[in-house]
């Protein structure tokens, strides 16, 4: 009757090599990972008892120095696929605060980032929708093969201009 639509929920949690939620988040005040699969667990169990009108589930996934190498993307992959949801959308860390310069990705390791959103998207079946946020920029865009017009956008680090 209502035509419920999409859940999005942020996740804040860094995986071990057995995909368990480790403890420890660099960043500190967010929504920690474990509490985001306990509310994934609910909107579940909330629409194993619904015919129809179910919540989609959308990730948004923080991505900074704590975890863009391969490893760390290849875990999150897993992971989800595991827990079961609609679309998991990676976004690029942006220090707003000036607390986390360490974590704020250079160009050489955005230009690395895709490579491995590249890698992912050539390699890896998924059974969810998975989204790249254009604040990565255009740094080493190339590698995606994306249509001409994708690669105009003029969103964060550019690497025409």
């Amino acid at each position: 009757e209502y035509n419920y639509g999409t859940i999005a929920i942020t996740f804040h949690g860094i995986l071990d090599d057995n995909l368990n939620i480790e403890r420890e988040y660099p960043i500190k005040g967010v929504f920690h990972g474990l509490d985001t699969v306990k509310v994934i667990n609910r909107i579940k169990l909330y629409n194993s008892q619904q015919k129809e009108n179910k919540f989609r589930i959308a990730i948004g996934l923080t991505i900074g120095r704590h975890n863009y190498k391969k490893e760390s993307l290849l875990k999150y992959i897993e992971f989800f696929k595991n827990l079961g949801i609609d679309s998991l959308r990676f976004n690029n860390f942006y220090d707003h605060g000036h607390n986390y310069p360490e974590l704020v990705l250079n160009k050489e390791e955005l230009e690395e980032i895709y490579n491995n959103f590249s890698f992912i998207h050539k390699n890896i079946n998924l059974n969810y929708q998975l989204g790249i946020s254009q604040d990565f920029g255009t740094y080493n865009i190339k590698v995606m093969n994306y249509p001409k017009n994708v690669e105009n956008v003029k969103q964060g680090y550019n690497c025409s201009q």
